[in-house]
């Protein structure tokens, strides 16, 4: 019996080995999901042309809005079977740096608010910073629309320019977030949308 187990080590010591390298996931077998939790709070971004400031009567606080929103990114695991999911373990802490901004269906280079065929709000991408640890949350906040894409027509014409006979513009962006995770190196994509309603809402 003795030499029998002896026989028998060596088999076992190569399936164990068979096996730790079988459970080496990438790409869709990732042990854990980074994904983007919310975007302005899950609600569509009413961009604001003009801010009248604290007295709407005096021009000197008046000012053009960027529109920033908040993101929270979350790191959920993809099988809740997997207890191993931790920090410093492969597929864990995911860090984003850049993200692009795609405007309406992306067949073009941007969207044409007015209908003119001339882009208004081109695409774009941007650097940002945003680290999500394993199995939990990050918060960070992008820009979408900057205050000199407002200060051109057609925007600028929704106010205080009298030179547009619409009261609101619509359109949509794809936000594609482009992260590194940390331990392998792979790359790490997450695309979301926003809806975006452009006007005069918040001191009309």
């Amino acid at each position: 019996m003795r030499s029998l187990h002896r026989s028998l080590l060596p088999v076992l010591v190569i399936a164990i080995g068979v096996g730790l390298a079988g459970c080496k996931q990438e790409g869709s077998g990732t042990r854990n999901i980074v994904d983007t939790f919310s975007i302005n709070d899950n609600e569509p971004l009413l961009s604001d042309v003009y801010n009248l400031g604290l007295n709407p009567t005096d021009p000197i606080d008046d000012f053009v809005p960027v529109d920033v929103v908040e993101v929270t990114f979350v790191s959920r695991v993809h099988d809740p079977s997997l207890s191993t999911v931790r920090s410093g373990l492969p597929f864990g802490s995911v860090r984003f740096n850049s993200y692009d901004v795609v405007f309406g269906d992306g067949t073009t280079t941007g969207a044409d608010l007015d209908g003119d065929g001339t882009t208004d709000l081109s695409n774009f991408t941007a650097a940002m910073s945003a680290y999500v640890p394993t199995n939990g949350f990050a918060e960070t906040s992008i820009m979408i629309i900057s205050a000199g894409q407002k200060a051109v027509p057609p925007i600028s014409c929704l106010w205080p320019l009298p030179c547009a006979t619409a009261v609101e513009y619509s359109t949509t962006a794809t936000i594609t977030f482009h992260g590194t995770e940390e331990t392998s190196g792979d790359e790490v994509i997450v695309v979301s949308g926003l809806q975006i309603q452009i006007g005069q809402f918040s001191d009309r």
